[in-house]
């Protein structure tokens, strides 16, 4: 590490920063919804290898048993999708909610390494 990153770190931890903060990509949900977009599934399949590209911790790519598309979308990604860095999770609904109002629950679909990973990130569960 650079002295200038180490300076960084150390100004950010005196600002009680933390070290590092996940990000959590809705663009496959929320940004398939707009007016005039319709993702393909093999669309949705691209642009999740993208944002696994830029580092993006996880994304959420709709909820299975809402539509069809998306019960796709998780059937292929399981077998076609190598995610190097991000955790493909799936909207859960609560009783009483609708799909993507709530929590998710994870798909197992990353090839993180398990440092990086929760438990129940590496099989399909649902998170609270």
């Amino acid at each position: 590490m650079s002295a200038d990153a180490d300076f960084r770190l150390a100004v950010g931890r005196e600002a009680g920063l933390p070290e590092r903060v996940e990000i959590y990509d809705t663009t496959l949900r929320d940004g398939s919804q707009l007016e005039g977009i319709s993702l393909t599934v093999d669309d949705k399949l691209r642009i999740a290898e993208q944002l696994d590209w830029l580092g993006v911790d996880y994304i959420e790519a709709g909820y299975p048993g809402a539509n069809p598309k998306d019960d796709e979308v998780f059937r292929r990604a399981a077998s076609e999708l190598t995610l190097t860095h991000s955790t493909l999770v799936r909207s859960a609904p609560r009783a009483g909610r609708r799909a993507g109002s709530t929590p998710t629950t994870r798909c197992a679909t990353s090839s993180r390494p398990a440092s990086r990973r929760s438990a129940s990130s590496a099989s399909v569960g649902t998170t609270t």
